[in-house]
């Protein structure tokens, strides 16, 4: 069985051995809980916890075991993967136009995080991995520039929107689960 929701709580997917049991628009609607069939005599409870971020889901009545873990949307992990592609693309054709071929690298590594991104979309977890050791690697370099920098306001905005979507991606890999 798996949950499966994007980012704010929308569009929330009920699995289970492959089959799409029920979707739902918000995870709100689901804050007073629910009972979906997944069988003759078998009734799945799934009910939305807003404080912990979680859900809370039983077959019959007995609670399943490791069902407050959530597992990420690939589609949702993709998109991130992509904007930060989109983003360093769009820099280093400004960078490449302004200072030279010698900024042409940021445009390198917006193409490559692109396909990255695509691999993602597609189910690749080894490409979700190879995404965030780039990312880790790029935010290590933008925190070592960000000591020589003298203003210091512009570096660490960068610093801070490379560490959110790195632990974005983090979490999502780590939640992703067997069956992605």
């Amino acid at each position: 069985m798996a949950l499966r929701w994007r980012k704010g709580g929308r569009k929330l997917r009920v699995e289970m051995s492959g089959n799409t049991l029920a979707t739902f628009d918000f995870c709100e609607e689901l804050t007073a809980g629910t009972q979906l069939a997944v069988g003759r005599d078998t009734w799945m409870g799934i009910r939305w916890i807003p404080t912990a971020e979680s859900f809370k889901v039983d077959l019959n009545g007995i609670a399943i075991r490791g069902s407050g873990e959530v597992h990420a949307d690939t589609s949702d992990v993709a998109s991130t993967v992509f904007r930060i592609g989109l983003l360093n693309t769009i820099l280093g054709a400004i960078t490449l136009a302004a200072f030279g071929p010698w900024a042409a690298d940021t445009i390198v590594i917006g193409i490559i995080f692109l396909v990255l991104g695509l691999l993602v979309g597609r189910g690749s977890r080894a490409s979700l991995g190879i995404a965030i050791g780039m990312l880790a690697i790029a935010l290590l370099a933008k925190i070592i520039l960000m000591v020589g920098a003298e203003s210091k306001i512009l570096p660490l905005v960068v610093v801070f929107m490379y560490g959110s979507c790195l632990l974005a991606m983090v979490r999502s890999y780590i939640s992703a689960g067997s069956d992605w």
